[in-house]
């Protein structure tokens, strides 16, 4: 799983506590409809109404097109100014109605869940660190309204019985709440992000080692062919020089047959020639014989 895929999820997930939310703020109208002034109501039903109205756009677009990582970060601004806008509803009211409504959870809740929702938004690592600063902005407002309304904060136990008192520490405690959620979510994106550039970096070493084994796999491929082909041009020119060597054999044989019949007929002509020379010797020897008898011819 990679960053985009957390962010896609993390939209999602905003998404469906959008749904969750515009559910809660419309049960609230409901249920305080005749408790609330009609100014009350109504910046309670315009929050209400922007918020499912572009919670109901943004459903139909992301449908369309889901990697909408920008548009879910702008309108998570959008979502903790319209909450403000819906729980500052209880701040045009007098003051013991707004210090009993100051240290209702769900708004604050709301806020955090939209903080943590920030914090899964991993293409944008300080996109927590702006939506928790808003949230914080918006619950301090909240409590510095109320201090300006007339509510009196105190450190001691609240008395039911005294109205209009809300309690000191709740008021300051809160927004630091939201400042160290802030922070650990910061931190905590940062640490998934770390873990998956680390699990990336492996993904990729990975991926290196296989494409190194493959081009050595594709190189032993290659000596092997030329190995065999090598064997082959080998094996091509024994059979060429075994093909020589029996040619010029065969030359070699014909070469000393002619060479015996020339030694033969040398033989023969050796012969024939001492015959000759002993024909001529005994043709001189009878001259010799002949011209004695001839001189003794002559003497007598």
């Amino acid at each position: 799983m990679n960053q985009t895929n957390i962010s896609r999820y993390a939209i999602r997930g905003t998404q469906i506590a959008r749904f969750i939310i515009l559910a809660f703020l419309i049960v609230l109208i409901l249920v305080s409809f005749e408790a609330l002034t009609a100014l009350q109501n109504l910046v309670n039903i315009l929050a209400t109404a922007i918020f499912g109205f572009y919670t109901l756009v943004f459903e139909i677009y992301s449908r369309r097109k889901p990697d909408c990582g920008g548009v879910s970060r702008l309108l998570s601004y959008l979502d903790i100014l319209v909450l403000g806008l819906a729980h500052s509803g209880i701040f045009l009211d007098n003051a013991k109605i707004t210090a009993l409504m100051l240290p209702q959870a769900p708004f604050y809740l709301i806020y955090a869940i939209f903080v943590a929702a920030a914090a899964l938004n991993l293409e944008k690592r300080y996109h927590v660190l702006r939506i928790g600063a808003l949230a914080t902005l918006m619950v301090s407002a909240a409590q510095v309204a109320a201090y300006f309304l007339g509510v009196q904060f105190t450190t001691e136990e609240i008395d039911l019985e005294s109205p209009g008192t809300a309690s000191l520490n709740m008021s300051v405690s809160m927004p630091l709440y939201f400042i160290t959620l802030t922070a650990v979510m910061h931190r905590l994106t940062g640490v998934v992000y770390s873990l998956l550039n680390e699990s990336q970096r492996e993904k990729d070493a990975a991926h290196a080692r296989k494409d190194q084994l493959e081009e050595a796999r594709e190189r032993m491929d290659a000596t092997a062919s030329a190995i065999r082909g090598a064997v082959s041009g080998m094996g091509s020119f024994v059979e060429s020089f075994n093909d020589e060597m029996q040619g010029q054999a065969s030359a070699f044989e014909e070469i000393s047959a002619t060479m015996e019949e020339l030694s033969s007929t040398s033989e023969k002509s050796a012969e024939l020639v001492s015959n000759q020379y002993r024909r001529i010797d005994n043709m001189s020897q009878d001259n010799k014989t002949l011209e004695r008898l001839l001189g003794e011819v002559n003497e007598s």
